[in-house]
């Protein structure tokens, strides 16, 4: 028995985890970029800070929204 067996909420799902990957990766990886020591001769070009904030709260809504669908899936009223 799948977890959802409704074709369009799976679909929903995958992107929702798709999202959920991209915003994970773009948090780690900016959280690494942004820890190295500053270097003088090279400036940074992005703000890695907000870049990092941004990305953990898509990844908090994407979390949010998973169990939404799978609320959904098993029974609950949208």
């Amino acid at each position: 028995m799948a977890l959802i067996e409704d074709p369009d909420l799976r679909l929903d799902l995958i992107l929702t985890l798709v999202v959920l990957a991209a915003a994970i990766a773009v948090f780690v990886i900016g959280s690494r970029i942004a820890e190295r020591p500053a270097d003088p001769t090279r400036p940074r070009m992005l703000p890695w800070r907000p870049v990092i904030l941004t990305a953990g709260v898509l990844g908090l809504l994407a979390v949010v929204h998973v169990f939404s669908l799978i609320a959904v899936a098993n029974g609950a009223r949208p």
